[in-house]
């Protein structure tokens, strides 16, 4: 899909802008991963950036993870997916508590002899930014990532001071997007 067609169908759904995903979808079309992962994806706008870039390509799959409490979100991701008709590069999973609990099982599937084999070129962590989830998702994504793959951290600089709800309005917030080449 082209770029300019994803910003049409993902148009004033937050909560990734279109310049944010235009670097995501130049970000694929130029390293040309064959397996993303993004975990923590709320309404799925990034998802599909992902996506549109990964069905241009051609062999890329983009799997997007979040909690079950996401389907709460609308539109939903799966709305997205359908109106952007990416469900041919996108599998969508969700988790009762965690997305490490997807990491966990995707270590125990990709372990052969004690050894775990890396499956995904870029892994997007977009989740929420504690310690505790994050963290811990890090290291667990680090032992599937492939060589040369790359993890990609959305606001990296957030923090929950500042950022609560405050008079029913939830206040603003910077993106800042951090890449570590491993």
């Amino acid at each position: 899909m082209k770029f300019d067609h994803a910003v049409r169908c993902l148009d004033g759904i937050p909560y990734t802008s279109p310049a944010k995903g235009k670097f995501f979808y130049d970000l694929v079309q130029q390293e040309r991963p064959r397996e993303v992962l993004e975990l923590g994806f709320a309404h799925g706008v990034s998802t599909c950036y992902f996506g549109a870039a990964a069905q241009e390509l051609g062999n890329c799959h983009v799997t997007a993870v979040d909690i079950e409490a996401s389907r709460d979100f609308k539109p939903s991701i799966e709305d997205l997916v359908e109106k952007t008709q990416l469900s041919d590069v996108i599998s969508i999973r969700r988790e009762s508590s965690s997305y490490t609990w997807f990491l966990k099982k995707e270590i125990e599937i990709q372990t052969q002899n004690n050894v775990c084999r890396p499956k995904y070129d870029l892994i997007f962590i977009d989740g929420p930014k504690d310690w505790t989830n994050d963290g811990c998702a890090f290291f667990l994504a680090d032992k599937l990532l492939k060589p040369e793959g790359m993890i990609l951290f959305d606001d990296y600089n957030w923090s929950y001071r500042g950022n609560e709800i405050a008079g029913g309005k939830k206040c603003t917030r910077g993106y800042v997007l951090s890449l570590i080449h491993i």
